[in-house]
């Protein structure tokens, strides 16, 4: 990239919509110290922009329009009238229960037995000497 004639002129390039950005800009022009009219660089500035969420996430107001049409597909409601309408499960009924923490519980124990295994008992590093007969 070639560097602008001073360090007030600018280039412009369309930044992504979001992300991170490296900038790097060379000021420089020609002087009078060089008759030949070669550019040179009095100075680079770097800077760094980070714009991590694209523009609908910067809005503030819900989209109610969206919103609407989310509840009239799946039957709910905008807006409900208690904690209790929102909890309410509506005649569904639990007819199967299992806990399934044990199952973890067992998983862990026995990665721990391994591990505890694989650390404290050599197995590949055992010098076996062979006893001489007299």
């Amino acid at each position: 990239m070639r560097a602008p004639r001073s360090s007030a002129a600018t280039r412009r390039r369309r930044a992504p919509p979001f992300g991170e950005v490296d900038l790097r800009a060379r000021h420089g022009g020609s002087s009078k110290a060089c008759p030949d009219g070669v550019e040179q660089t009095v100075a680079v500035s770097h800077g760094h922009v980070s714009n991590l969420y694209p523009r609908e996430y910067a809005s503030f107001e819900p989209n109610r329009e969206l919103f609407s049409r989310v509840a009239e597909a799946t039957g709910g409601s905008i807006d409900p009238k208690s904690v209790a309408e929102v909890f309410d499960p509506r005649g569904e009924k639990v007819t199967y229960h299992e806990e399934l923490w044990t199952r973890f519980v067992w998983a862990a124990l026995a990665v721990f037995i391994l591990d505890l295994l694989l650390r404290r008992v050599r197995l590949f590093d055992r010098k076996f000497v062979v006893a001489r007969r007299a």
